[in-house]
């Protein structure tokens, strides 16, 4: 089967993530993840890509972004390398420091939004790195800790997650921070990790009421389709396996894709391979 294309559309949702070659650690000490930081942080700014959340652990990381000006493959291209650069340097090393590609999951706006914000957030507390919320609240190296505003990160999305729980922003805090604190219970979610991410059930319907987020979400997915299987020769299946629709839901996205290209030939994106 050949390599997942990359969807390269603005306004999208994506759960992304990185690991180390042979799931080595990629960070070796706080001085590394400052580094990172304040590289991402930079990028997040100069691409205008909005960043909801956000985690490092020590041989991975988690970013749940939307590109809106710069494709989500350049700004990861320019993190990813900069950063190997600086830690082959640092480390007197050579070769791939990450494995193979990043993974890039095209998620639903809703009703996946705030729990990839929760799950994202936990993981430092899932993997030990921390040993309550209370810890996590401090904890440097995830947005959780930017959201409650015991750190700063430019580029980071804040408002938009705690408009959630409330237009008061001192209550909009708590009410973020209970939401963690409940989500601690549940464990591990494995319909929100990698391949095995859920999308909504109801990707597929077209209804009146959709937001211009959703109907944004909508058309990348019948855009992928059309050009996934019509120009690069994926197979319906394979296609739908990449988004969450089953054989007739990309069916019809593809159609609705011909037909979205054929009045509108600015539409195009580029499906990259790599």
């Amino acid at each position: 089967m050949p390599r997942q294309p990359r969807l390269n559309i603005s306004n999208v949702l994506h759960h992304v993530i990185v690991r180390g070659i042979e799931r080595r650690d990629i960070f070796a000490d706080d001085d590394d993840k400052d580094h990172f930081v304040s590289r991402f942080s930079a990028l997040l700014t100069s691409s205008a890509t909005k960043c909801y959340a956000w985690s490092l652990m020590s041989n991975h990381f988690h970013l749940l972004l939307m590109p809106t000006n710069v494709s989500l493959s350049e700004t990861m291209r320019r993190l990813l390398t900069g950063y190997a650069v600086y830690f082959n340097r640092k480390y007197h090393r050579c070769g791939h420091l990450f494995q193979n590609r990043y993974k890039s999951i095209l998620c639903e706006t809703d009703p996946y939004f705030l729990e990839l914000v929760r799950y994202i957030h936990l993981n430092p507390l899932r993997a030990g790195l921390v040993a309550d919320l209370d810890e996590l609240d401090r904890y440097r190296w995830s947005g959780h800790a930017v959201l409650l505003e015991t750190r700063d990160l430019p580029g980071q999305e804040t408002i938009e997650v705690l408009a959630r729980f409330g237009k008061n922003k001192s209550r909009a805090r708590h009410g973020y921070r209970q939401f963690l604190d409940d989500g601690i219970a549940a464990g591990r979610r494995d319909e929100l990790t990698g391949g095995g991410l859920k999308r909504s059930r109801h990707a597929n319907e077209e209804t009146v009421g959709r937001t211009g987020k959703e109907r944004t979400a909508t058309r990348a997915r019948a855009l992928f389709c059309c050009l996934a299987v019509r120009e690069y020769g994926y197979t319906g299946k394979e296609a739908g396996a990449m988004i969450g629709l089953g054989s007739s839901g990309v069916s019809i996205a593809v159609g609705r894709g011909k037909e979205l290209l054929k009045s509108d030939p600015s539409l195009r994106v580029r499906i990259a391979p790599g």
